[in-house]
């Protein structure tokens, strides 16, 4: 049947049903807000699906992309590199005082030891706009939430500052744990900016339409271009609009693991890899996972180590974040006959990002006000040093 509002992510069910409105009230209003920033022939080309009913009969449409950072595959590109670039990707960093690891394909993960070994790694893709929603509206919710997926030793003063405001970089989902996302570019604001930026065809000299992925990108300024994820929804969407159909992100819109390629992960004989992988949130059949665990079942005689990821043995949950296809849902409709003219470049690359280095990096920021139902997109490539 029709949308009638706009769902939790991964169909998530953590609050009461005046909340469950509240939430949807307020990506409705994050879309129309997207809608209204772009360029006016082009509003009705990232549609609100509320205002369409006939987008329950539309097709779903799947974006994938890998989970792990392209940016290390680009700073680590050699074989002999590779564990320098699993250890990078899972050290902490400090940025503007907030320390977080450098995962930023929507995916993060937290490798967790004992006595040096690794014993399980558990992965995360929810936005962090979802968590400070909970957060003020009823703290009640959230710590029982932190206590039934991380740890039930988690008390309410750990998650909030002495001024009562929520910290997303509380230790349970830093050193301690791991509950959503917290690197800066790993929003689900970011989400919904990009699907709409992307819906603007660009032109650049002779090259109108712009078409190639990372061109697109530039011109555009609607993600990084040194990410697998950004550019590859970008010109996925692009692309759609280019045959001259509008689109949206499908009910529930969220980020979501797709699943983890088994294929290339080598486990002791007579088990599967499908009895390490454990879904502990979202829909595994529909493809919306929104986290999971690896480690050992019940009455195993043996470690992590036994097991070979591309014929490596297991070491860092960074091996299994290579193997994780990463997803969003769209929907594509005609309701246009007639295409926009293109619009000009924005040149959002003037200068290549510092693919060598890990300061100066793209950051899209986007900010949510969960108190009185109002978005706002933040700058889509502004640039900032780690400290």
């Amino acid at each position: 049947m029709p949308l009638q509002q706009f769902n939790t992510p991964g169909f998530a069910d953590d609050l009461p049903a005046d909340l469950k409105d509240k939430w949807g009230d307020l990506i409705a209003a994050w879309i129309e807000k997207e809608r209204s920033n772009l360029p006016a022939p082009y509003a009705q080309f990232f549609f609100n699906e509320l205002q369409h009913p006939e987008a329950d009969n539309a097709d779903v449409l799947p974006i994938t992309w890998e989970g792990f950072p392209r940016h290390w595959l680009l700073e680590y590109p050699n074989a002999e590199q590779t564990q320098q670039r699993w250890e990078a990707s899972e050290k902490l960093y400090t940025f503007q005082g907030k320390k977080f690891r450098y995962q930023d394909e929507y995916l993060e993960w937290l490798s967790f030891r004992k006595d040096g070994k690794l014993t399980k790694v558990v992965f995360t893709c929810e936005g962090p706009e979802y968590w400070q929603f909970i957060a003020d509206q009823d703290e009640d919710i959230l710590l029982s939430l932190y206590q039934k997926y991380v740890s039930t030793a988690v008390q309410k003063a750990d998650l909030f500052t002495n001024a009562g405001k929520y910290n997303p970089y509380n230790k349970w989902n830093t050193t301690l744990g791991i509950m959503h996302l917290i690197q800066p570019n790993n929003t689900l604001g970011a989400e919904i900016n990009l699907a709409a930026g992307a819906v603007v065809l660009r032109k650049n000299g002779a090259a109108d339409p712009v078409t190639d992925t990372h061109d697109l990108i530039c011109c555009s300024g609607f993600g990084a271009e040194e990410r697998f994820s950004d550019p590859s929804i970008g010109a996925a969407v692009n692309a759609l609009v280019r045959q001259g159909l509008s689109v949206t992100l499908n009910d529930p819109i969220g980020l979501y693991i797709s699943k983890l390629k088994s294929a290339g992960i080598e486990v002791p004989d007579g088990y599967q890899v499908k009895d390490f992988w454990k879904v502990t949130r979202g829909d595994k059949a529909k493809g919306m996972i929104l986290r999971a665990e690896f480690s050992l079942p019940a009455g195993a005689n043996f470690g992590l180590e036994d097991i070979k990821v591309g014929g490596e043995p297991l070491r860092y949950g960074a091996q299994l974040a290579e193997m994780i296809e990463m997803v969003i849902y769209g929907k594509a409709l005609k309701l246009e006959n007639t295409l926009p003219q293109t619009e000009e470049c924005g040149n959002y690359c003037d200068k290549k990002p510092a693919l060598s280095k890990l300061k100066d990096f793209a950051l899209i920021s986007a900010t949510i006000q969960s108190g009185n139902i109002s978005a706002q997109p933040g700058a889509r490539m502004i640039k900032y040093d780690f400290e």
